[in-house]
């Protein structure tokens, strides 16, 4: 019990000492905060799309760097934003905004049915408990796009009463989840942050040849290699210091 508690108090030492060189090491690598890292994935793609796009469950489509999403769709025809619940009330046509629940199937009759090119989520599917139905309402706005932002690594967050906390996904998940619906994987990638959340950020289509131009990434590692690795040391050196 003595040798238990012990290694705790060592743990604890060594992980103040890795977040104190991780805060130091973040100021230098921007892609150690996944929402920036995905904001420059989206940066890298959304230029290449035209058409109606949407953001689905956008809130105020704000990127957490003073700007928002629809900028980034530079050669889109038009823009919309869905929400559960509109947030713009008496402004919302102005920002072309959809009430959506997208927990509920989307009737075939839909006026949103087919309408855009591509269907974008940031973080948003993880908060959904049906998540098949919500994937499959994605699917049956788009055209032919979805790209989506979904957690590997991210802590536990919700407001109560406003929106719950349910899923995380791999990679083979969400491929799969598209494969489902005859949308096929064209891009996807994660960051490899050591100690912070990790997003997975995915782009499936209808019609995969059509876009040859973007060209997948072969990780090396999977989603949270370094998380395990750096948790792996801590006990490594915290049973060496034991046995000193």
């Amino acid at each position: 019990m003595i040798q238990e508690t012990g290694k705790a108090m060592i743990n604890r030492f060594l992980l103040w000492n890795f977040r104190g060189m991780y805060r130091l090491w973040k100021k230098n690598n921007r892609h150690s905060n996944a929402r920036l890292w995905s904001n420059d994935e989206l940066r890298k793609f959304a230029k290449l799309f035209s058409g109606d796009v949407i953001n689905v469950s956008a809130g105020e489509d704000k990127d957490k760097e003073n700007d928002h999403y629809r900028n980034y769709f530079a050669n889109a025809n038009s823009y919309s934003i869905s929400n559960y619940r509109k947030v713009f009330n008496g402004n919302a046509n102005q920002y072309n905004e959809v009430e959506l629940d997208l927990s509920l199937p989307l009737p075939a009759d839909s006026n949103i049915v087919s309408k855009f090119d591509v269907v974008f989520s940031h973080t948003v599917l993880e908060h959904i408990f049906d998540v098949k139905t919500a994937i499959e309402n994605l699917c049956k706005m788009s055209k032919d796009i979805v790209i989506s932002v979904i957690p590997f690594i991210q802590p536990f967050h919700h407001k109560e009463s406003i929106f719950h906390d349910y899923w995380r996904f791999s990679p083979y998940a969400i491929i799969n989840l598209f494969n489902e619906h005859s949308f096929k994987t064209v891009y996807i990638n994660w960051n490899n942050d050591p100690v912070g959340n990790i997003y997975i950020f995915h782009i499936a289509s209808k019609q995969p040849d059509r876009w040859f131009a973007i060209e997948n990434v072969n990780n090396d590692f999977g989603p949270g290699y370094h998380h395990q690795l750096l948790l792996s040391n801590i006990n490594h050196y915290s049973d060496g210091i034991l046995q000193l």
